[in-house]
């Protein structure tokens, strides 16, 4: 008996790094920055050399590497993002509009009303006895 009631009411399992995914962003971020700094000299002196050549109305080299730190700081933290959200755990209670949806919560629904008309015999047997045998 206790069965038909554990699926519905059973605790949910909760994602025990959730808590800790601002930190997690943080450190990702301080990582991107270290990168992009650490990197900033030889990728603009790539970058120089291969597409700047004859380009005229620049800043000074020093401020241009920042810009380029800037930069890669950026695209480290769009490739860390874009696999966070193809790895990171989907909600389960997203909502979808869909045949299979909705039949699968007219079922639960079902199952539900099942339950309670079930508690409330229950009920009404437990009451029942107890007035049969307090009456005699």
């Amino acid at each position: 008996m206790s069965s038909d009631y554990r699926r519905k009411y059973e605790a949910k399992r909760k994602d025990p790094l959730k808590p800790y995914y601002p930190i997690i962003g943080l450190i990702l971020i301080g990582i991107a920055g270290a990168v992009g700094y650490f990197g900033r000299a030889s990728v603009y002196a790539f970058v120089k050399s291969n597409l700047l050549t004859n380009t005229t109305g620049l800043p000074e080299d020093s401020v241009m590497e920042y810009v380029v730190a800037f930069g890669i700081g950026l695209v480290l933290i769009g490739v860390f993002s874009m696999v966070f959200a193809v790895f990171a755990p989907k909600p389960k209670n997203r909502k979808e509009t869909s045949e299979s949806t909705l039949k699968r919560e007219k079922e639960e629904m079902d199952a539900e009303r099942l339950r309670a008309k079930r508690r409330k015999a229950q009920m009404h047997a437990k009451m029942k006895k107890a007035n049969r045998q307090k009456n005699q």
